[in-house]
């Protein structure tokens, strides 16, 4: 089972959160995400727990629980939608043409106040 974990505190390495998690089963991987540019943790990330019943157990026992002064937020992650091509035709609109749209600004007007 995939989990998102958010509201993770910025100090806190993977290694300690695998310990975290391990207390309720096995970890296959973690991830916290970094930002890119400062390399510093951006507050949350993923643990693949081994099974199903692991990963309900440690989403009941850690979600809204205090750890570093932060209430960790533990739930099922979900499947990353499906990227969509404008360009590709399925099976629902084969007859119709894909149309792309355009977006434009809208110029602000300034009204003066007398």
């Amino acid at each position: 089972m995939n989990l998102f974990i958010s509201n993770i505190d910025y100090k806190i390495d993977e290694n300690e959160l695998k310990s975290i998690f391990e207390k309720f089963g096995k970890v296959k991987s973690l991830k916290i995400l970094v930002d890119p540019e400062s390399n510093k943790s951006i507050g949350y990330g993923f643990v693949k727990m081994g099974s199903e019943y692991e990963g309900q157990k440690a989403i009941i026992r850690l979600n809204n629980k205090l750890f570093r002064k932060r209430k960790l937020s533990v739930q099922e992650a979900r499947p990353k939608p499906p990227k969509i091509n404008p360009n590709q035709v399925s099976e629902s609109n084969e007859s119709k043409p894909v149309e792309s749209k355009t977006i434009t600004k809208r110029k602000r007007r300034r009204m003066i106040v007398d």
